[in-house]
Order: C-alpha cells, then structure tokens, then sequence
C-alpha cells in the first residue's frame, strides 16, 4: 500500500470520528439531527449540546492530539531515544508546577498570575521552563545529559508540586486533581480558536525542521556535514516541543502518553523514516487517538465523563509496551 492511499485512509478515519465524536455521548443524537444544528434548523437542546459542549471538545482533543504526537516526534529524533517524550524536558512539569501555585497557594498565586486563569498561569510555566532549556542546551552539548537534566527538573518541579499539594486545603486540592487529570471540555470561545490556531502554527513551523530532521538521525557530526547548522536546528526543535507541549498543558492540562506512543505507530505503519510522512503521519495519527480517547470517555455506559488521562493511560501504557517488544526498528 503506497503512502498516499495510507494518508487518504487516516483522513477518512479521521472525519468518521470526528463525526462520532458529535453523535456519541450521554445521549445519542442522529446524525441528520447533528446537520440540522449546522444548518441551524436543529432544537434547542440539540444546539446547545453540539455546539457547547460536543463540538469544542472535538476541535480541543485534535488539536491537543495533533500537538503532542509531532511533539513527541520530533524529541524521539532529537535525542535518536525511542522513549523520549514531550515531557521529560521538564517544561510541562514547570507548567504544571505553576497552575499547582495558581491553584493552591490561594491569594498568592491569584496576585501572582493577576487572576489571569489556568492557562496563563501553564503558559507562564512552559515559558520558564523553556527559557531554561535554551539556557542549558548552550551549556549542554550532549542530547543525553541534557534529557537527563531535564527528567531531573521535573522531579525538582514534581516534588514542590508535591509540597504544595499536602499544604493544600481539600477543595483547592480538588480541583487541582481535577485538573491534573486532563480535560478537553475546559476549552471554549475563543480559546479555543487561539488553542487551534496555535498548534496548527507550530506544526507548521515543523516543515521547516524536517531536513535537519532527517540529518540528526545520523549523528550531529553527519548532521553539521550535510549543511546543517546542529545548534541553531536543537534550539528551533527545542522551541518547536516547548511550545506544542507546553500549549497543550495550558489548555488540557497534562495529557500522557500520546506523544510517547503515536510516532511510533506512524514509523510503523508508514514505514518510512522521512520526517515530512512522520509530521503529516503524526498529526492525523495523534488526532485519531485522542478523538477515539474522548468518544470512549463520554459512553453511556459510564455514569459520568471519564477524565481523558485515564483513557490514554489504559491504552497508551500497554500499547506502548506491545511495541517495544514487537517493533524491530531503533534509534541506536
């Protein structure tokens, strides 16, 4: 099967879906009932549940899917580590260490963030974060000590988050779990649109990184060979991952486990290491994931909404795993 015929059938995928996503829930609406909302001949129930509630949350887990997938792409190559993902660089664990002020050190955290919300206060974490990375990444030639620099700022930022969580009273701690847990229904209006946007953007910078890319894969030195220059092409990959990520966060909080496991479903099923067919492959793979991932969150079957974490942890972990034991294809 060629590789265009593959992309047109994850398209296709892709649309189903996104419809699914629109009819399936709590309550099962047609899909001619769905059409008649857009042609705004639907009931007012209908509007107000396709609109408000399912549509956003469609448009939310695309985006978030199509984020991390390219972002966990792109650090797999960076660091030539095929369990590399976009959050061991410790930007999102910073992010995450700011909503956990925001949210739990109560009036500080509110004059902190000028009561701004949750995804000023992670956009303002991920921009920290990634600000020190850039600072280290001249410091630290090696892309393994610098990964290894960054698992241990996310334990440094973890065990603060950790402090903060016990000195919590319980209903702020609440919702911090809550959140922790990863929504894609807290996204609406016009963040939204700035969510969408955002990540369309950056993966669309990521045309511009696909021949250094290509030329990582085999060493810096290859890489400086070929015309690459290897230090300006880590700090634009570093951005490029700081900045799907690190968006993704602000408005989801931390969703696990797609950018770890979605690029190397594409490797395997395109069957090709060329990072312009993994970018493509990656941004309807991601997205395929997390619209399956929410449409099993919202069955009937539950008595209420499942959090999107535990449903990308439960198939994420063990696909994961099933991978590394069948796939012959490395980093080394």
């Amino acid at each position: 099967m060629n590789l265009g015929l593959k992309y047109l059938l994850l398209f296709l995928l892709l649309l189903v879906l996104f419809v699914l996503d629109l009819v399936l829930g709590t309550t099962y609406i047609a899909p001619g009932k769905v059409l008649e909302v857009f042609e705004e001949h639907g009931s007012v129930t209908e509007t107000i549940v396709i609109l408000g509630f399912r549509l956003p949350k469609a448009i939310a887990a695309l985006s978030a899917g199509m984020g991390l997938s390219v972002a966990g792409m792109l650090m797999q190559t960076f660091f030539r580590n095929p369990l590399a993902g976009p959050y061991v660089l410790g930007v999102n664990s910073l992010s995450s260490l700011a909503v956990a002020v925001f949210m739990l050190a109560g009036g500080a955290g509110s004059a902190l963030f000028l009561q701004l919300g949750v995804p000023f206060a992670a956009c303002a974490g991920a921009f920290l974060g990634l600000v020190l990375l850039l600072i280290l990444s001249h410091k630290i030639k090696s892309a393994t000590h610098l990964l290894l620099v960054g698992m241990m700022i996310g334990f440094l930022a973890g065990a603060l988050q950790s402090v903060l969580e016990y000195m919590a009273n319980p209903s702020e701690l609440k919702n911090f779990v809550i959140w922790n847990m990863a929504s894609l229904s807290n996204v609406t209006g016009k963040d939204l649109l700035a969510f969408f946007i955002l990540v369309l953007f950056s993966c669309i910078l990521c045309l511009f990184s696909i021949k250094p890319l290509n030329a990582l894969m085999l060493g810096d030195e290859q890489a400086s060979l070929l015309g690459v220059n290897v230090k300006f092409a880590r700090n634009f990959i570093l951005i490029l991952v700081a900045l799907l990520s690190g968006i993704t966060t602000a408005y989801c909080g931390p969703v696990g486990f797609v950018g770890l496991a979605m690029p190397h479903t594409i490797r395997m099923l395109l069957r090709t290491t060329h990072h312009l067919h993994q970018l493509i492959g990656c941004m309807l793979g991601g997205a395929i994931f997390m619209l399956t991932c929410d449409i099993i969150s919202n069955l009937p079957v539950f008595d209420n909404t499942l959090p999107i974490n535990v449903i990308t942890s439960l198939f994420g972990a063990p696909f994961v795993i099933w991978l590394l034991f069948k796939s012959k294809t490395n980093f080394e």
